[in-house]
């Protein structure tokens, strides 16, 4: 294909690709999150295909004919990963599902009973409150705080409640302890006047007596200034000072305790809104009316309370609308739109109420957008169709359109190469051939007529004794990626002989499924998923345990889930000893650590088989095969 051509394709492909999804797309193409499921087994391509494939992305031995690759396999291979990255972008804006969305979605629905129950209580608790009766509504904040899904949060209201009464209570005191201290002052002011008069009185007779009027004058104001009376005058004098400065510190104790009762309630409100508990928030709002006089709320607060009698609605319309999309097979749709309901708010009543079966719906959609994923990154396009097929059935808002579009493309390409790799291979250009080949092969491993292919354009009549010895040395020595390596060379011969055409094709197997395996544990590490990369590997290790590569991928990822391969390897140890309840144990414990673990879930069931056995067999149990260079811990 011409490289304008292929790149004008691309082009509008990528354009398409970016329209018309059932959820809209990412604007760059980000790695996926790690899988908290089990990640579906990769889809096995063709054995000869796959094995070219591994061949070509190993790459030719120094000095060879296919050392240097040209400009046009550059371009093919560039303009292919193209199309495959405009197709993972169509699988990729599907998103994975949160695993606490997951866990939701997992949770069986509350009893549609108790759910009306309650909500005829929340709505008596707001009916008392609007008619300012906040007792009868408080009452009831304690039959709420039964249900489950309220979590005990309505009995807590009832203490903020009961804490801003207790609240007025001692305010009351305080005012009652201010009207005593009034008392204590009006008597104190009548006592000095009182003493006062009498000590002017009596100084005054005994003026008149000695010496008239002017004399009088004199004596009272001495008498005034220093007799017995005086001094009573100061005592009550201080004591009215006193109780008005109590008065004082008495109403700031009140206005201090009424102003916290306040900000704390308010506090409180704001915490519920917070925590998305928003029917909680709004009922507290009302209780903060009914309770304070004036009942006027922080435009802050008030804003909040709006907000959740909206996110209320929302998420209550959001639920009505999922059911109905669920119902149409709409189910893209759907998850967008209770997966936004559930970020929202997954506390209220309505989220609690949704039906389990329509909720694993979303979740159904979720692995299946995850398979065609990895179906995409094996370029496992056949397996790819069967699951569009599946995905037009069952959700009918998935347009699968653009990716069948893209499949086709591919795939055409594939086949554009090796009509090309044909042309030269007449020609007798042997680079030019291999080259294009090898371009083919990385675009559609699992292309059915690369085996053909293969057999046609690179037979060579070469039967020498040198390449049959040098084969047969090899595969005794059980060495199947040097004839991998060279299975161009020996492909030729080993055509017209059953036995080493069956051997050759074991070793192009066997190192087809070690490269495939390396490659998974690549992905799977790449997502973080450390025990899934070695698992992957131990697993390939047990049909060829001599392989140094695989060993190496072993020791590599052993280190980085030390505490899953120590399990695992500690199980098989006490299996093979017989120790089956110790096996099991450890083979839980792994499976704990790796709920994926397919190493863990087998062992658990071998070694459960084997211990409700009516009568323990003579034979020894079969001892798991041992991943070489794992340390045994």
């Amino acid at each position: 294909m011409d490289p304008s051509i292929s790149r004008h394709m691309m082009n509008r492909l990528l354009a398409c690709a970016t329209i018309g999804t059932a959820m809209p797309l990412m604007a760059q193409s980000q790695p996926a999150a790690p899988p908290t499921q089990q990640p579906p087994p990769a889809t096995q391509p063709r054995a000869d295909s796959e094995a070219l494939n591994y061949l070509y992305n190993r790459g030719p031995t120094d000095g060879s004919a296919l050392g240097t690759a040209s400009d046009d396999y550059r371009k093919g291979k560039a303009a292919a990963g193209d199309k495959q990255n405009a197709l993972e972008s169509l699988v990729s804006s599907q998103s994975l599902l949160p695993p606490d969305f997951e866990k939701f979605l997992s949770a069986a629905e509350a009893d549609t009973g108790q759910i009306a129950k309650y909500e005829a209580l929340y709505e008596d608790a707001m009916k008392f409150l609007h008619a300012r009766k906040p007792l009868e509504a408080w009452q009831i904040l304690f039959a709420l705080s039964e249900f489950p899904w309220d979590a005990g949060i309505s009995k807590q209201i009832a203490n903020r409640v009961r804490a801003v009464w207790d609240t007025n209570g001692t305010a009351k005191t305080l005012l009652g302890e201010n009207d005593k201290l009034q008392e204590k002052i009006r008597t104190s002011n009548w006592n000095a006047d009182v003493s006062a008069e009498s000590a002017r009185r009596a100084a005054e007779s005994r003026a008149k007596a000695k010496d008239g009027q002017q004399a009088a004058a004199t004596a009272v104001s001495d008498t005034t200034k220093s007799g017995p009376g005086a001094l009573r005058l100061t005592e009550e004098y201080f004591k009215s000072l006193d109780s008005k400065a109590r008065i004082k510190l008495n109403e700031l104790k009140v206005e201090n305790i009424k102003s916290k009762a306040r900000t704390d309630l308010v506090e409180y409100i704001t915490t519920l809104y917070k925590s998305k508990r928003y029917a909680h928030a709004v009922l507290t709002a009302e209780f903060y009316q009914a309770l304070f006089i004036d009942g006027e709320l922080p435009p802050e607060v008030a804003n909040q309370a709006t907000a959740s009698l909206e996110s209320t609605r929302e998420i209550s319309r959001a639920v009505d609308v999922f059911r109905f999309k669920v119902k149409n097979k709409q189910i893209g749709t759907a998850s967008t739109i209770l997966e936004k309901a559930w970020e929202t708010g997954d506390t209220t009543p309505q989220m609690n109420g949704l039906e389990r079966d329509l909720k694993l719906a979303v979740i159904d959609h979720a692995n299946r957008v995850r398979r065609m994923k990895n179906l995409i990154e094996a370029r496992d396009f056949e397996g790819l169709d069967t699951v569009l097929d599946e995905m037009e059935k069952t959700a009918t808002d998935f347009d699968t359109t653009k990716p069948r579009a893209l499949i086709q493309a591919i795939k055409l390409d594939s086949r554009m190469k090796l009509g090309k790799a044909k042309l030269f291979a007449q020609q007798g250009n042997t680079q030019k051939a291999m080259e294009e080949f090898k371009t083919a092969a990385e675009i559609w491993p699992g292309n059915p007529d690369l085996e053909k292919a293969s057999s046609e354009y690179f037979s060579v009549e070469d039967v020498s004794a040198k390449n049959t010895v040098e084969f047969d040395r090899e595969f005794a020595a059980g060495n199947h990626r040097a004839i991998a390596e060279k299975q161009v060379q020996y492909l030729a011969f080993v055509q017209s002989d059953e036995k080493r055409k069956a051997q050759f094709k074991e070793s192009l197997e066997k190192v087809r499924d070690a490269e495939t395996a390396i490659e998974k544990a690549k992905i799977l590490d790449g997502n973080g998923d450390s025990s899934g990369a070695w698992e992957t590997i131990d697993l390939a290790i047990v049909a060829w345990p001599e392989d140094q590569k695989l060993n190496q991928a072993s020791a590599l990822y052993s280190s980085k889930a030390p505490e899953f391969v120590s399990a695992i390897n500690k199980a098989k140890t006490a299996e093979s000893s017989n120790h089956l309840g110790a096996s099991m144990s450890l083979y839980a414990l792994a499976r704990n650590r790796y709920p994926a673990s397919q190493i863990a879930s087998n062992g658990l069931k071998r070694v459960s088989d084997e211990m409700l056995k009516p009568e323990p067999t003579s034979s020894p149990t079969p001892s798991p095969t041992k991943s070489p260079l794992i340390p045994q811990k």
